[in-house]
């Protein structure tokens, strides 16, 4: 029985790879236009919008990036592996080492530097609550605090008392009849909402009942206000999400290794075939 061509094993290995790295690249690209362009982007987004505008644009553009970078080694690693082109697996090759170093680069970064990053991220985030929270020209910034505090159910930062440091008043007088006394203590987005079960009750949250979800009276407010930080639940739900986050690490390197030693396998039998050519 005649064995098997390694070499045609190979090639259809990396076919396969190939059209992962082009659906993941061409998938990211999206998913940055998306994020860029949706108001409503997600959880993990409206997190990072909180901390800044041009930062969510960033990673946007960083993602954008990412993608067309992915799809460049699919490409040219197709191309390379079904014309048997030289030139292309170099390419690819190259591209696709440059792009796991950056990634080890960018990861030891993160996680050196994730203590730091945290707190920093949590700074100014109170900063901005305190500065800006209320104020007709930061309306991202609004929006973003409000979809994650309905998203979360939390209320604040570290809790609803950063709140009392915000001196604007057009939030705290919103919907509330002129002449009328009361005032807002927390934005509504902190209360628990009737209207809790619609995707977009942050844009019109209906209190269960709020003169009990402003009151400042311990023994009232818990039972309609959301009395955890946020900061605190978004670090629980990071840490939830560890086990997902590396089993999609580990598998995309495992890609990147099997198409890095798939490439080299292919790029070493074209140059044997040409070299027993010269000398024929």
């Amino acid at each position: 029985m005649k064995r098997p061509d390694p070499i045609l094993i190979w090639k259809s290995i990396l076919v396969l790879l190939q059209f992962i790295y082009w659906t993941g690249g061409l998938f990211l690209f999206c998913v940055s236009i998306w994020a860029y362009l949706n108001p409503i982007r997600g959880a993990f987004l409206t997190i990072i919008q909180t901390a800044g505008e041009d930062l969510l644009q960033f990673l946007c553009l960083l993602t954008a990036v990412l993608g067309c970078w992915i799809f460049l080694v699919g490409f040219t690693g197709t191309i390379g592996v079904v014309q048997d082109r030289k030139r292309f697996l170099v390419i690819s090759l190259v591209v696709n080492v440059c792009l796991i170093l950056v990634e080890l680069l960018g990861l030891c970064l993160i996680l050196g530097n994730y203590s730091t990053i945290k707190l920093s991220f949590r700074d100014v985030l109170k900063l901005r609550i305190v500065s800006e929270y209320g104020k007709p020209e930061y309306q991202h910034f609004i929006k973003a605090v409000d979809i994650t505090q309905f998203q979360f159910s939390c209320c604040g930062v570290d809790s609803w008392t950063d709140y009392t440091k915000n001196t604007q008043m057009s939030w705290r007088k919103l919907d509330i009849s002129e002449g009328s006394k009361f005032s807002l203590t927390v934005p509504r987005t902190c209360c628990r909402l009737l209207n809790h079960q619609s995707q977009r009750a942050w844009e019109r949250p209906q209190a269960e009942n709020l003169a009990g979800c402003q009151s400042q009276a311990i023994q009232t407010y818990p039972v309609f206000r959301h009395t955890e930080g946020c900061f605190t639940v978004i670090d629980s739900w990071i840490k939830s999400n560890n086990i997902a986050i590396i089993i999609a690490i580990v598998a995309f390197t495992l890609v990147q290794i099997m198409t890095v030693w798939g490439t080299i396998t292919i790029l070493r039998n074209l140059i044997n075939k040409r070299k027993n050519l010269v000398y024929l």
